[in-house]
């Protein structure tokens, strides 16, 4: 039988690349898996932060979720439940708007969650 002799370089190449690709493979997944569970604490978190800095400029908002299979369903669903929060806050309220809005789609419930900021667009009534 005859032994083929590769450069030692040649042999660290292969090597690295084979654990590159399944660290990459690996690392993606875990990362994905962490990412979709963080998703819904995110879109949160950043509506969060608008509603303080609007709330610092005096102008009321309120947040709303809503869950569907159809995403405009699920849009319409999110701003209803945050322009009832924000009317009940605030009495006399003359308008609102949607300030923002984020979508997520779950996989597993093959669902549409959508979380929407609506802010007033008018002065309190007298």
């Amino acid at each position: 039988m005859k032994k083929i002799k590769l450069p030692g370089s040649a042999v660290f190449i292969a090597v690295m690349s084979i654990v590159s690709l399944n660290l990459c493979s690996c690392s993606k997944k875990a990362g994905d898996d962490a990412k979709k569970s963080r998703l819904p604490v995110n879109a949160l978190y950043e509506l969060e932060k608008v509603k303080d800095s609007l709330k610092n400029k005096n102008t009321p908002s309120a947040i709303g979720i809503g869950i569907s299979g159809d995403e405009m369903i699920a849009r319409h669903i999110s701003a209803d439940e945050a322009r009832a929060q924000l009317s009940r806050a605030v009495e006399g309220l003359s308008g609102s708007t949607v300030y923002k809005s984020i979508s997520k789609f779950d996989d597993e419930t093959k669902s549409y969650r959508v979380y929407t900021l609506v802010a007033s667009t008018g002065s309190e009534a007298p």
